[in-house]
């Protein structure tokens, strides 16, 4: 991240970089601590303004999409990463 763009200037400009979608607003969804010092997992979503995907495998090892659905499942309490959790729990 720069100084210069807030966290969801960055993330739009990430996702175009890795996977040429380009997105419309974006949304906090939650975050957690990352086992590293100084790191953080965030967990944002948008709404693709584009749908064709190319991924960038030397940023990212897979990448896709999801429907409003499928996010609406998920509990509150989940993990980002599915298995990482905050050194407190």
């Amino acid at each position: 991240m720069t100084w210069r763009r807030t966290v969801r200037a960055h993330w739009r400009r990430d996702v175009r970089e890795e996977t040429e979608i380009e997105v419309g607003a974006v949304h906090y969804h939650q975050s957690q601590p990352w086992p590293f010092p100084a790191n953080i997992i965030l967990g944002l979503h948008a709404r693709g303004l584009t749908t064709e995907m190319t991924v960038d495998y030397g940023e990212l090892e897979d990448a896709g999409s999801c429907e409003r659905d499928w996010l609406l499942s998920h509990k509150d309490g989940d993990t980002l990463s599915g298995s990482i959790r905050s050194p407190a729990d």
